[in-house]
């Protein structure tokens, strides 16, 4: 891009030139790199079965450790959760003598329980 406006035929000659010579620098630039890394592949064409091994098994494992970590992570949030309605329904229950477990959950919630809420509650192991 010209820095400042061209006036004669020169100066823009000039800046043609530079275009030109950014750009071959940029296309011999990337022939460069291509010739390398055509040459590394060739030199390691015999090893591609093992190679190809190794990087399948290195994302397997990273696949692993993700989906392992992710799913301790969802215990340790279902556990923390469970544990406190647990503490909140033993106060409620121990604050108002003679509720069930499904009303105190109700009156924690300050609301009666949708199905959907009881069927989750019902899978995490609350029996109502």
């Amino acid at each position: 891009m010209p820095k400042r406006r061209v006036d004669n035929l020169e100066g823009l000659r000039i800046e043609f030139n530079e275009a030109e010579r950014s750009a071959i620098e940029l296309w011999a630039t990337g022939s460069a790199v291509g010739d390398i890394l055509s040459g590394a592949g060739r030199l390691l064409s015999p090893f591609e079965g093992a190679i190809t091994a190794l990087t399948v098994a290195w994302i397997a494992e990273e696949g692993i450790k993700s989906i392992l970590g992710g799913a301790q992570k969802a215990q340790r949030v279902y556990n923390d959760a469970k544990s406190k309605v647990d503490e909140g329904l033993a106060q409620r229950m121990a604050a108002e003598p003679g509720l069930s477990e499904q009303e105190a959950f109700a009156r924690m919630m300050d609301r009666e329980l949708t199905w959907y809420e009881k069927i989750s509650l019902r899978v995490a192991g609350y029996d109502w």
